[in-house]
């Protein structure tokens, strides 16, 4: 293993100099079995938080105001990626940041400030495979999961999701289906674009588009 890792340090060490582009050594660490790399760590098990930098997000105390709320959210916003339909399990909380609510902080917004406090581990992705892209839309937002099957089972590389606007709350069922699938694979574009993927719906209805001759409105859009 550590042969291995010699050889992909010098590939990377040999593309950084066919670009021109040096690097500090000071700032440097080789070979590690773990690093930390913008807010994250990188180890055998994947994609972590830093426990370090997420800590004031975790052990942040519930909230009594919304001036405090919206900056609970606003850190909270760098780590979305670890959570299941982050859009749709923080709209109770959104709820008391808008203009003129009324602050009541009830179970829902318990419920949803603790699940929101709650990381799990993201694992690596794994290029030479294909990915699966599962996404869903609800009457209020949109979201996916994108995961691989490994030896020991399917786990998720990363979680996306975003909140319907008015406009797209009054689209019918298909047509949510379909924007969270488009929107889903728009936002996954770095990981998808050039690799293989499997696009897992709960529609059954969607199927029915790739045959559709001469489509029109928004579905043909």
């Amino acid at each position: 293993m550590f042969e291995q890792r010699l050889v992909w340090l010098e590939k990377v060490l040999g593309r950084l100099n066919a670009a021109g582009l040096t690097i500090n050594r000071k700032k440097c660490e080789f070979c590690r079995s773990s690093a930390k790399y913008l807010g994250y760590v990188l180890d055998g098990d994947g994609l972590l938080v830093d426990e370090d930098k997420v800590a004031p997000v975790m052990n942040y105390p519930a909230r009594t105001d919304w001036k405090s709320l919206r900056r609970f959210l606003g850190m909270f916003g760098w780590y979305a990626r670890f959570i299941p339909n982050d859009a749709e399990m923080k709209l109770p909380l959104l709820k008391l940041t808008k203009k003129n609510a009324v602050w009541i902080w009830a179970d829902e917004q318990q419920r949803a400030f603790k699940a929101l406090t709650e990381v799990p581990v993201l694992a690596r992705p794994e290029f030479a495979g294909p990915f699966i892209v599962q996404c869903d839309a609800s009457a209020f937002a949109i979201g996916c999961v994108l995961s691989q099957v490994f030896d020991d089972g399917e786990h998720p590389i990363v979680y996306v999701s975003h909140v319907l606007t008015s406009a797209e709350r009054n689209y019918m069922t298909s047509e949510k289906e379909c924007l969270a699938l488009l929107w889903t694979i728009c936002k996954l574009c770095p990981h998808l674009e050039g690799y293989k993927f499997i696009a897992v719906a709960d529609h059954s209805a969607l199927q029915y588009l790739r045959n559709l001759k001469d489509p029109t409105g928004r579905l043909a859009r």
